[in-house]
């Protein structure tokens, strides 16, 4: 039965693909509306979405309602989870990593300098990549803009701004820091 669901999301999909390989869309103008889906339907149109989009998209993608993977640049485990408005940018998550809603996943830490030579839109870095391990779990508002090592849990509202390279760690707090080891 899912396999049929499936092949008639992409079926269904086939008009915006065309559109997007002709440029004639643009990879988060589609993803920002298949994000206002709801139900079933929205979630297997946005697995097809980004399965046949992504830079590497792994099995069993879930993505609820509002939730939204802003760059074809972002890389995905198998079996992830993004929370209901959930945004999402250019990261690389291992297997298993699951977010509550409203969580932020951003491209890095420095994407605009803060010289006073020019205006701020001017002293555009670029975004970097961030790397989210194997079985993490990220609580509803938490913001992560650097790494998270696997098996990290990042509390409820924590901003992750410093990479976490001890795998099982409890992070939270704002700035978020090692709790505890999870058990």
């Amino acid at each position: 039965m899912t396999l049929m669901v499936e092949r008639v999301a992409l079926l269904l999909l086939l008009p915006i693909f065309t559109g997007y390989k002709l440029r004639l869309l643009s990879f988060r103008g589609v993803a920002e509306s298949l994000s206002l889906v709801p139900g079933m339907p929205g979630m297997f149109l946005r697995r097809a979405w980004y399965v046949r989009t992504l830079a590497s998209c792994g099995t069993n993608l879930s993505v609820a309602l509002g939730a939204v993977i802003h760059t074809p640049e972002a890389r995905i485990g198998n079996n992830n989870h993004f929370g209901s408005y959930t945004w999402v940018g250019v990261i690389a998550t291992g297997d298993d990593v699951i977010t509550c809603s409203h969580a932020e996943l951003l491209s890095g830490r420095a994407q605009y300098g803060m010289g006073t030579d020019r205006p701020m839109r001017l002293q555009h870095q670029g975004p970097q990549r961030i790397v989210i391990g194997d079985d993490v779990w990220i609580g509803g508002g938490a913001k992560v803009s650097a790494h998270a090592a696997s098996g990290c849990v990042v509390a409820l509202g924590a901003v992750v701004v410093s990479n976490q390279d001890r795998p099982g760690m409890i992070l939270g707090g704002v700035p978020a820091r090692a709790l505890r080891d999870r058990e």
